[in-house]
């Protein structure tokens, strides 16, 4: 009599693997789903963010100013320096290119990557890979050629990060070569003074 009973179990077990593996499917439509989304809102998002020139272009003096340490400058230094600029009421959010495209005798400004997904310029930087260096550049009214070079870790797709500032490497120009720390700051704030419209004055 109780024979019949086997087939009952049977059909009961099948039906429990059958609605889990529906359920299974289900998860793994709505993950799949999920990231099917994020990608659509990714991928066109990835093409506007800033890219490495992008960044420079947009550059502040209080972006750049923390940056400084990369060029040997000591976190004293800095914060000196700062303060300074800010005795002479210099507007630090303001972007270097818009400062110097309001110079009467500044022309040929500009942006250019000219390293690009590098290793890692030194051992202590975050980056490991696709760090570019991005040159800023531009004459004065002399005829000198300014060029300032910045390290810049690149957007990333595959681990999706945004192109961020590492440091400012270096500025030279055509006539004095490499600056030092006093000529650093001076340049910048000349550039970003309100009450100076000309580069050339800048010794």
């Amino acid at each position: 009599m109780r024979a019949p009973e086997k087939p009952l179990k049977i059909v009961k077990i099948h039906f429990s693997t059958t609605l889990i593996s529906f359920q299974m499917a289900k998860f793994f439509q709505f993950w799949f789903g999920l990231c099917l989304l994020s990608l659509t809102i990714y991928i066109p998002a990835f093409f506007i963010i800033n890219s490495s020139d992008d960044l420079v272009e947009e550059v502040t003096l209080k972006e750049i100013l923390p940056s400084l340490s990369y060029a040997g400058f000591t976190e004293q230094m800095v914060r000196r320096q700062i303060f300074q600029l800010k005795k002479l009421k210099i507007d630090t959010d303001r972007e270097l290119i818009d400062a110097l495209e309001d110079m009467e005798d500044v022309s040929n400004i500009d942006v250019e990557i000219i390293q690009t997904k590098q290793e890692r310029i030194r051992s202590s930087d975050r980056a490991l890979t696709d760090v570019d260096i991005v040159r800023l550049s531009f004459e004065d009214a002399e005829s000198t050629i300014y060029l300032l070079d910045f390290v810049v870790i690149d957007k990333s797709f595959l681990n999706f990060g945004h192109s961020e500032l590492v440091g400012l490497m270096k500025i030279e120009d055509s006539k004095r070569g490499r600056y030092n720390d006093r000529h650093i700051f001076e340049l910048f704030g000349r550039i970003f003074s309100e009450n100076n419209s000309n580069l050339v004055n800048f010794k």
